[in-house]
């Protein structure tokens, strides 16, 4: 799994695999679907982590993401994508199979600006209105259905 981490947030992913190199990035740009890019935004003092799918409109939101609980993000990562893969009707098994194929995180800086734009505008206009939302199983299911109704409406 390519994790495109922003440079303000790298320090939060130092206990994982780094793989900064141009062979990770061209494994991420020909498989978006198991690339993500990730940054922070603070809120009440507490840093808020935010993992955007490259291929999807999926997102998963980790609250207060500290140097002591840091080496839990990818369980906690895992843990939000489940329940919104749930929510989608999706198997128990394919998201097994979504999880093995993507492999271990390999670490890398962001590789398109758009993408941190994107999670920046996706934060402004999609997280921070949901007010209401006090823990991390709560607000994925308020952006899936936000989310769901915003593609609905395109269509």
């Amino acid at each position: 799994m390519f994790i495109n981490v922003e440079k303000k947030a790298q320090k939060l992913f130092n206990t994982y695999q780094q793989a900064m190199s141009e062979e990770t990035v061209a494994g991420a740009l020909a498989n978006p679907l198991f690339s993500w890019h990730a940054t922070y935004y603070t809120a009440k003092r507490k840093k808020n982590m935010i993992f955007l799918n490259d291929a999807t409109t999926m997102a998963i939101v980790l609250f207060d993401v500290n140097a002591k609980n840091k080496q839990t993000i990818k369980e906690r990562f895992e843990k939000q994508l489940a329940i919104i893969w749930q929510e989608l009707g999706l198997s128990a098994e394919s998201l097994t199979d979504y999880l093995a194929t993507g492999g271990d995180w390999q670490i890398n800086k962001t590789i398109h600006p758009l993408q941190v734009k994107t999670i920046t505008d996706f934060y402004q206009n999609v997280i921070k209105p949901q007010k209401t939302s006090t823990n991390e199983i709560d607000l994925a299911k308020a952006l899936l259905k936000k989310v769901q109704q915003k593609g609905t409406a395109k269509r």
